[in-house]
């Protein structure tokens, strides 16, 4: 039951802050590249990931590592309004693993 509850708001809180409306957990998702952010202040993170993006094919994912706050806030609700698909979104340490799926 406790486990349904924060699964759950989990979702809602994807949903609400990314936009994401289902985090894939049972998927295995192997990114194609990679690009650690933590410590870059907005809105160079957001321009870097970009820039990472369009080095990749349509369909490719890009691993995007960011910390809490305006980064997390920011560069997921940017790729979205860019075209792009964030897959999953899950907390690691004390950053945020991103999943994005180039379109």
């Amino acid at each position: 039951m406790i486990s349904h509850v924060f699964e759950t708001n989990i979702q809602n809180l994807n949903f609400a802050i990314f936009g994401v409306l289902h985090v894939v957990e049972n998927e295995k998702v192997n990114p194609d590249d990679q690009i650690d952010l933590r410590g870059v202040l907005c809105p160079i993170n957001f321009v870097r990931t970009k820039l990472k993006l369009e080095m990749l094919d349509s369909g490719q994912v890009l691993e995007v590592i960011l910390d809490d706050g305006e980064p997390i806030r920011s560069v997921p609700r940017s790729l979205k309004e860019e075209g792009h698909k964030v897959i999953k979104v899950e907390k690691i340490e004390n950053a945020y693993r991103l999943l994005v799926r180039k379109t």
